[in-house]
């Protein structure tokens, strides 16, 4: 059983370094292109989809739509895949000089959420409880999930555990898409990492 785990495209959020989290912003035009590219990935492997799983944030359905070519409609769209919950820090840009901003990209370990925000371990615990809920579904050959860059950093942690300040490392660019499978013990593993060279890390 494979899972093919996707970060949605860029937004203009991404580009501006700006934290993104939970708000709704839709893709940029060279968001748009990254995912076709994607898609071009995909068929050049060969692969087909045959169930989709989605954040229900629009820059990840519309990546999903892009990439396999159909509508969100067929989509199973899950709350539990969306970005991490940042509260008030949304719309702050990732390179302002103050203790939470730097503690959120650089020092992890240390961060602590603004009312309304969700710290890293409890994203941790959500990607997992996601993976942990999948495993257990009757899922066909290949299954896709569109999810976000926070998500995705938030479950190789969970995979592969790890002290939380390198949380954000090594970065995950916008369509990068994780492989994973499940071993003989019945467990996810990352199997492979197909990266889009040309996407960004930043922008969460």
């Amino acid at each position: 059983m494979k899972l093919y785990v996707l970060r949605h495209g860029e937004t203009d959020y991404n580009a501006g370094n700006l934290v993104q989290g939970t708000t709704d912003i839709p893709l940029s035009e060279e968001g748009r292109r990254q995912a076709l590219r994607a898609r071009k990935r995909v068929e050049d492997l060969g692969l087909s989809f045959e169930r989709v799983y989605s954040s229900p944030l629009q820059r990840a359905l519309v990546t999903g739509e892009l990439v396999t070519g159909r509508s969100r409609e067929t989509f199973l769209a899950d709350r539990r895949l969306r970005e991490i919950e940042v509260g008030a820090l949304a719309g702050r840009s990732t390179l302002e000089d103050t203790e939470i901003m730097r503690n959120f990209m650089c020092f992890p370990d240390r961060y602590v959420p603004l009312p309304g925000g969700e710290s890293f371990p409890e994203l941790v615990k959500r990607a997992g409880d996601f993976l942990e809920w999948i495993r257990k579904e009757d899922l066909p050959g290949s299954t896709l999930v569109c999810t976000h860059g926070g998500w995705m950093h938030a479950m190789r942690m969970y995979l592969e555990p790890g002290p939380m300040r390198d949380f954000w490392k090594p970065p995950i660019t916008n369509c990068t898409m994780f492989v994973l499978e499940t071993g003989r013990e019945g467990r996810w593993k990352i199997t492979d990492i197909i990266e889009n060279t040309e996407g960004r890390a930043l922008g969460f």
